[in-house]
């Protein structure tokens, strides 16, 4: 039979232990989250480096913004920000 004075100073560091256990995950936990919102920013920083390049003509503009248009994802950006803009944009690539 274990005396109960121990039992109770085994079953507070277990408690302890426990506590400790579930600080431990969330700062896991969080450290993830960042450690994935860093490497989404560096995708979509290499998915923009192609997309930079001087516009010399109107012809360049025009085939930049039909780039623009049909990708959803950044449209979708735009009509959130720039409702008029995208518009506007859509009327010059028709």
């Amino acid at each position: 039979m274990i005396n109960p004075a121990v039992s109770k100073a085994l079953r507070e560091e277990l408690k302890a232990l426990k506590d400790q256990l579930v600080k431990m995950t969330r700062k896991l936990e969080k450290m993830e989250d960042f450690l994935t919102s860093v490497e989404e920013l560096t995708v979509e920083e290499e998915q923009q480096k192609p997309m930079q390049k001087e516009i010399n003509s109107d012809e360049d503009l025009v085939k930049s913004l039909r780039k623009i248009v049909t990708n959803d994802e950044h449209m979708q950006k735009l009509s959130k920000w720039y409702p008029g803009f995208t518009g506007a944009m859509l009327k010059i690539c028709q």
